[in-house]
Protein backbone atom coordinates (compact mmCIF):
# COMPACT_ATOMS: atom_id res chain seq x y z
CA UNK A 1 0.00 0.00 0.00
CA UNK A 2 1.06 3.26 -0.93
CA UNK A 3 0.24 4.67 2.20
CA UNK A 4 2.64 5.45 5.15
CA UNK A 5 0.01 4.12 8.02
CA UNK A 6 -1.57 0.83 7.59
CA UNK A 7 -5.04 -0.03 8.31
CA UNK A 8 -6.13 -3.13 10.17
CA UNK A 9 -9.91 -3.70 10.64
CA UNK A 10 -11.56 -6.36 12.97
CA UNK A 11 -15.49 -6.86 13.25
CA UNK A 12 -16.74 -7.55 16.68
CA UNK A 13 -20.22 -9.82 17.09
CA UNK A 14 -21.42 -8.68 20.85
CA UNK A 15 -23.01 -11.82 21.96
CA UNK A 16 -25.90 -11.87 24.56
CA UNK A 17 -28.12 -13.96 26.10
CA UNK A 18 -30.83 -11.59 26.58
CA UNK A 19 -31.48 -7.67 26.56
CA UNK A 20 -34.17 -5.49 28.87
CA UNK A 21 -37.36 -5.06 26.70
CA UNK A 22 -38.12 -1.32 25.03
CA UNK A 23 -41.60 -0.10 25.70
CA UNK A 24 -42.28 2.40 22.98
CA UNK A 25 -46.16 2.56 23.69
CA UNK A 26 -45.25 6.77 23.99
CA UNK A 27 -43.70 6.46 20.71
CA UNK A 28 -46.33 8.29 18.39
CA UNK A 29 -46.86 11.15 20.97
CA UNK A 30 -44.24 13.22 19.49
CA UNK A 31 -44.51 15.84 16.64
CA UNK A 32 -42.76 15.69 13.50
CA UNK A 33 -43.07 19.51 13.95
CA UNK A 34 -41.14 19.59 17.01
CA UNK A 35 -37.80 21.01 16.49
CA UNK A 36 -36.50 22.97 19.28
CA UNK A 37 -33.18 21.24 20.35
CA UNK A 38 -32.22 21.72 23.94
CA UNK A 39 -28.30 23.29 24.83
CA UNK A 40 -27.19 19.89 26.45
CA UNK A 41 -28.16 18.00 23.24
CA UNK A 42 -26.40 21.35 20.73
CA UNK A 43 -22.87 20.90 19.22
CA UNK A 44 -22.36 17.31 20.05
CA UNK A 45 -19.67 16.61 17.10
CA UNK A 46 -18.00 19.74 18.38
CA UNK A 47 -17.70 18.96 22.09
CA UNK A 48 -15.93 16.06 20.65
CA UNK A 49 -13.95 17.56 18.64
CA UNK A 50 -12.28 19.72 20.73
CA UNK A 51 -11.32 17.26 22.99
CA UNK A 52 -9.86 15.09 20.11
CA UNK A 53 -7.79 18.07 19.00
CA UNK A 54 -6.18 18.16 21.94
CA UNK A 55 -4.10 15.24 20.84
CA UNK A 56 -1.29 16.73 18.28
CA UNK A 57 1.09 14.13 18.67
CA UNK A 58 0.93 11.35 16.18
CA UNK A 59 0.61 7.38 17.25
CA UNK A 60 -1.16 4.41 16.44
CA UNK A 61 -5.17 5.25 16.30
CA UNK A 62 -8.00 3.07 17.14
CA UNK A 63 -11.50 3.71 16.14
CA UNK A 64 -14.73 2.08 16.69
CA UNK A 65 -17.54 2.28 14.01
CA UNK A 66 -21.03 1.48 14.22
CA UNK A 67 -23.92 2.36 12.05
CA UNK A 68 -27.94 2.19 11.66
CA UNK A 69 -29.38 1.67 15.36
CA UNK A 70 -32.55 3.61 13.92
CA UNK A 71 -35.12 2.69 17.12
CA UNK A 72 -33.19 -0.47 18.46
CA UNK A 73 -32.07 1.31 21.98
CA UNK A 74 -31.69 -1.98 23.70
CA UNK A 75 -29.07 -2.94 21.58
CA UNK A 76 -27.33 0.29 21.03
CA UNK A 77 -26.89 0.30 24.97
CA UNK A 78 -25.64 -2.98 24.46
CA UNK A 79 -23.36 -1.83 21.81
CA UNK A 80 -22.05 0.74 24.00
CA UNK A 81 -21.21 -0.89 27.05
CA UNK A 82 -19.00 -3.39 24.64
CA UNK A 83 -16.98 -0.54 23.28
CA UNK A 84 -16.36 1.08 26.87
CA UNK A 85 -15.39 -2.42 27.75
CA UNK A 86 -12.86 -2.55 24.66
CA UNK A 87 -9.12 -1.56 25.05
CA UNK A 88 -7.31 1.98 23.57
CA UNK A 89 -10.62 3.57 21.65
CA UNK A 90 -9.91 7.04 20.34
CA UNK A 91 -12.73 7.46 19.57
CA UNK A 92 -16.09 6.14 18.35
CA UNK A 93 -17.78 6.76 14.34
CA UNK A 94 -21.75 7.01 14.11
CA UNK A 95 -22.05 6.04 10.23
CA UNK A 96 -25.57 7.51 10.12
CA UNK A 97 -29.08 6.29 10.67
CA UNK A 98 -29.98 7.35 14.44
CA UNK A 99 -33.08 7.83 13.56
CA UNK A 100 -35.89 6.11 11.75
CA UNK A 101 -38.49 9.02 10.92
CA UNK A 102 -35.64 12.26 11.87
CA UNK A 103 -37.87 12.71 14.82
CA UNK A 104 -36.08 15.30 17.41
CA UNK A 105 -37.40 12.17 20.22
CA UNK A 106 -35.06 9.99 18.16
CA UNK A 107 -32.72 12.56 18.45
CA UNK A 108 -32.47 12.64 22.30
CA UNK A 109 -32.98 9.09 22.88
CA UNK A 110 -30.10 8.19 20.53
CA UNK A 111 -28.26 10.65 21.83
CA UNK A 112 -28.56 10.09 25.37
CA UNK A 113 -27.24 6.26 24.74
CA UNK A 114 -24.04 7.46 23.34
CA UNK A 115 -23.27 10.16 25.84
CA UNK A 116 -22.55 7.15 27.83
CA UNK A 117 -19.57 5.92 25.86
CA UNK A 118 -16.05 6.41 27.57
CA UNK A 119 -14.28 8.13 24.43
CA UNK A 120 -16.11 10.90 22.13
CA UNK A 121 -18.27 9.99 19.68
CA UNK A 122 -19.06 11.39 16.07
CA UNK A 123 -22.12 11.02 14.26
CA UNK A 124 -22.30 10.89 10.44
CA UNK A 125 -25.93 11.77 8.82
CA UNK A 126 -28.09 9.33 7.50
CA UNK A 127 -30.43 9.15 5.10
CA UNK A 128 -33.39 8.83 7.61
CA UNK A 129 -31.91 11.99 9.43
CA UNK A 130 -33.21 13.69 6.30
CA UNK A 131 -36.53 12.97 6.58
CA UNK A 132 -39.40 15.37 7.65
CA UNK A 133 -37.14 18.30 9.62
CA UNK A 134 -34.07 15.81 10.47
CA UNK A 135 -31.66 17.82 8.71
CA UNK A 136 -32.37 20.95 10.68
CA UNK A 137 -32.42 18.87 14.09
CA UNK A 138 -29.17 17.08 12.86
CA UNK A 139 -27.49 20.49 12.49
CA UNK A 140 -28.39 21.91 15.87
CA UNK A 141 -27.35 19.05 17.54
CA UNK A 142 -24.63 18.06 15.51
CA UNK A 143 -22.81 20.55 13.44
CA UNK A 144 -22.13 20.74 9.70
CA UNK A 145 -23.10 18.05 7.54
CA UNK A 146 -19.94 17.75 6.37
CA UNK A 147 -16.75 18.44 7.58
CA UNK A 148 -13.19 17.55 8.44
CA UNK A 149 -10.60 17.13 10.99
CA UNK A 150 -7.16 16.15 11.52
CA UNK A 151 -6.24 13.49 14.69
CA UNK A 152 -3.08 11.98 15.21
CA UNK A 153 -1.58 12.41 11.74
CA UNK A 154 -4.99 10.88 10.00
CA UNK A 155 -7.31 13.44 8.39
CA UNK A 156 -10.91 12.28 8.97
CA UNK A 157 -13.52 13.83 6.21
CA UNK A 158 -17.40 12.79 7.25
CA UNK A 159 -19.48 13.35 4.37
CA UNK A 160 -23.56 13.99 3.30
CA UNK A 161 -23.86 11.72 0.25
CA UNK A 162 -27.54 10.66 1.35
CA UNK A 163 -27.74 11.14 -2.59
CA UNK A 164 -32.06 10.74 -2.75
CA UNK A 165 -33.56 11.92 0.87
CA UNK A 166 -31.13 15.15 0.60
CA UNK A 167 -31.39 16.07 -3.14
CA UNK A 168 -27.78 15.67 -3.93
CA UNK A 169 -26.53 15.81 -7.55
CA UNK A 170 -23.27 17.33 -8.15
CA UNK A 171 -20.69 15.97 -6.18
CA UNK A 172 -17.38 17.62 -6.82
CA UNK A 173 -17.84 19.40 -3.90
CA UNK A 174 -16.52 16.42 -1.83
CA UNK A 175 -12.99 17.14 -2.99
CA UNK A 176 -12.48 20.34 -0.91
CA UNK A 177 -12.67 18.55 2.48
CA UNK A 178 -10.01 15.75 1.47
CA UNK A 179 -7.88 18.40 0.00
CA UNK A 180 -3.75 18.60 2.07
CA UNK A 181 -0.91 17.24 2.62
CA UNK A 182 -1.59 14.23 4.97
CA UNK A 183 -0.37 10.49 3.91
CA UNK A 184 -3.82 9.18 5.69
CA UNK A 185 -6.83 9.88 4.80
CA UNK A 186 -10.24 8.16 5.76
CA UNK A 187 -13.72 9.05 4.37
CA UNK A 188 -17.29 8.50 6.17
CA UNK A 189 -20.51 8.57 4.19
CA UNK A 190 -23.25 6.58 5.74
CA UNK A 191 -24.60 5.78 1.98
CA UNK A 192 -21.98 3.76 -0.39
CA UNK A 193 -20.27 5.18 -2.81
CA UNK A 194 -21.26 1.83 -4.56
CA UNK A 195 -25.23 1.26 -3.99
CA UNK A 196 -28.08 2.12 -6.34
CA UNK A 197 -28.81 6.17 -5.24
CA UNK A 198 -25.22 6.71 -7.28
CA UNK A 199 -25.52 7.24 -10.89
CA UNK A 200 -22.49 5.20 -12.87
CA UNK A 201 -20.86 8.97 -13.34
CA UNK A 202 -21.51 9.75 -9.65
CA UNK A 203 -19.34 6.89 -9.06
CA UNK A 204 -17.02 6.86 -11.15
CA UNK A 205 -16.09 10.97 -9.66
CA UNK A 206 -16.14 9.53 -6.30
CA UNK A 207 -13.13 7.15 -7.11
CA UNK A 208 -11.41 9.85 -9.15
CA UNK A 209 -11.90 12.08 -6.33
CA UNK A 210 -10.44 9.46 -3.37
CA UNK A 211 -7.68 8.38 -5.62
CA UNK A 212 -6.40 11.58 -6.68
CA UNK A 213 -6.74 12.93 -3.07
CA UNK A 214 -4.66 9.67 -1.37
CA UNK A 215 -7.36 8.52 0.76
CA UNK A 216 -6.52 5.41 1.91
CA UNK A 217 -10.70 4.08 3.65
CA UNK A 218 -13.90 4.55 2.69
CA UNK A 219 -16.20 3.53 5.60
CA UNK A 220 -20.20 3.50 5.29
CA UNK A 221 -23.17 1.69 6.83
CA UNK A 222 -27.01 1.93 5.30
CA UNK A 223 -26.96 -1.81 3.82
CA UNK A 224 -27.59 -3.57 7.23
CA UNK A 225 -24.54 -5.81 6.48
CA UNK A 226 -21.03 -6.07 6.58
CA UNK A 227 -18.64 -5.79 3.78
CA UNK A 228 -14.51 -5.18 3.99
CA UNK A 229 -12.51 -4.92 0.83
CA UNK A 230 -8.97 -3.99 0.71
CA UNK A 231 -7.57 -2.15 -3.18
CA UNK A 232 -11.45 -1.92 -3.88
CA UNK A 233 -11.95 -3.18 -7.06
CA UNK A 234 -8.11 -2.17 -7.56
CA UNK A 235 -9.17 1.40 -7.00
CA UNK A 236 -6.25 2.52 -4.67
CA UNK A 237 -8.49 2.52 -1.77
CA UNK A 238 -9.87 0.56 1.07
CA UNK A 239 -13.71 -0.26 1.74
CA UNK A 240 -15.51 -0.96 4.93
CA UNK A 241 -19.18 -1.17 5.13
CA UNK A 242 -20.14 -1.75 8.50
CA UNK A 243 -23.31 -3.94 9.99
CA UNK A 244 -26.68 -2.36 11.77
CA UNK A 245 -26.27 -1.89 15.60
CA UNK A 246 -29.20 -4.82 15.80
CA UNK A 247 -26.47 -7.35 15.33
CA UNK A 248 -24.47 -6.10 17.62
CA UNK A 249 -21.90 -5.44 15.24
CA UNK A 250 -18.86 -3.14 15.77
CA UNK A 251 -15.89 -2.61 13.94
CA UNK A 252 -12.47 -1.76 14.84
CA UNK A 253 -10.13 0.11 13.05
CA UNK A 254 -6.43 0.50 14.16
CA UNK A 255 -4.17 2.80 12.25
CA UNK A 256 -0.34 2.12 12.59
CA UNK A 257 2.90 2.52 10.62
CA UNK A 258 4.32 0.81 8.62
Amino acid sequence: MRFRKRFSICLFFALFSALPACDFTDYFEYSPNVTKVENEYKSLNAKSLSLLQTEADEKPVRIAVIADSHSYYGDLEYVVSVINAMDDIDFVVVAGDITEKGLLKEFEWSADVLKKLNVPFLVNIGNHECLGNGRSIYSEMFGPESFSFLFSGVRITFLNLNIWECGISDISWIEDYMKGGEKTKIVVSHTPFNTVPFSGEQRELYDDILQRNGVGLSVHGHAHSYAQESDFDGKGFDYLRVDQVRSHAVAVIDISED
